[in-house]
């Protein structure tokens, strides 16, 4: 098993690991002071307070978990830190960020065809509910209406019902066609 100064060795070597972190100010080694360093895993020269370094064959199971782990948490700070960075200015330009949002969606739906051919009812009704609370969640958003949006869906909600009006209408009639040419051999 592996001591705490090795563990402390192998954490210093993630990338974005603060400066002395292998070795803490005024820590002793065999009696001696041992300096901040920041060691490196590309060189071989950095001082590593003992520690094996990374894909050596003495490393362990347990080195390399706790080094794959550490770098999972460091990861996870700097992207909370940029999370927040991002989430602040977002709120702050979020009228420009719905109104790109808004003729992105409107901009797909345009060109997508969404007929009874390609699409079926139930998957319309999907759709159609899906982009009305796309809507509420960014008038919430900005406190604005979302007219652009609103008018794309209530028009492909149109055309795909006069569609699926018009070939329900074929279908009947093909249906009524072949109940009269029946009706007549007999």
């Amino acid at each position: 098993m592996r001591s705490l100064g090795s563990m402390q060795a192998l954490a210093a070597q993630l990338p974005g690991a603060p400066a002395g972190a292998g070795a803490a100010n005024g820590e002793t080694r065999n009696g001696n002071s041992v300096k901040p360093t920041t060691p490196s895993l590309t060189d071989p020269d950095t001082e590593t307070d003992g520690a094996v370094p990374p894909g050596s064959e003495t490393e362990t199971e347990a080195d390399r978990s706790m080094l794959k782990l550490a770098r999972e948490r460091s990861a996870v700070h700097l992207t909370a830190e940029k999370c927040e960075s991002m989430c602040a200015e977002v709120h702050r330009n979020r009228k420009a960020v719905w109104q790109q949002a808004q003729e992105r969606v409107s901009t797909l739906l345009s060109s997508t065809t969404l007929t009874t051919n390609t699409v079926q009812l139930d998957e319309f009704l999907q759709i159609l509910n899906a982009g009305f609370k796309f809507c509420l969640i960014g008038e919430q958003f900005t406190d604005s209406q979302s007219y652009a949006l609103r008018s794309a869906l209530q028009l492909k909600s149109s055309e795909y019902v006069e569609n699926f009006h018009k070939v329900r209408a074929q279908l009947e009639r093909g249906l009524l066609r072949t109940a009269l040419s029946l009706e007549q051999c007999l």
